[in-house]
């Protein structure tokens, strides 16, 4: 999210985690770089709301929780995805 917020100073970033201490981590990286067009959320992606977007990225997802991200994004309209990395069946499932 860090990255594709300083490539894309006009857009908005937004990166869910579960893992505090990543998110923890992220934003002394943002305050460092001092990007402002990202938001960090520590949040569970088996609960949280997914927002609205034009791109959304995949890093690595499995189990249950790509079970709902497909599921949520699968009730979106046009939007790119774009998978960084693939576990299993995810390419598969893509199709």
């Amino acid at each position: 999210a860090l990255m594709y917020a300083r490539l894309f100073p006009k857009r908005e970033s937004i990166a869910i985690e579960l893992s505090k201490s990543r998110i923890e981590a992220g934003r002394l990286e943002q305050q460092r770089l001092g990007i402002e067009n990202a938001q960090l959320i520590h949040a569970d992606l088996l609960t949280c709301s997914i927002p609205d977007a034009k791109v959304y990225f995949l890093y690595f997802p499995t189990g249950h929780v790509l079970d709902r991200i497909l599921d949520q994004l699968l009730q979106k309209d046009d939007f790119i995805l774009v998978a960084i990395e693939s576990h299993g069946d995810l390419f598969a499932r893509l199709k």
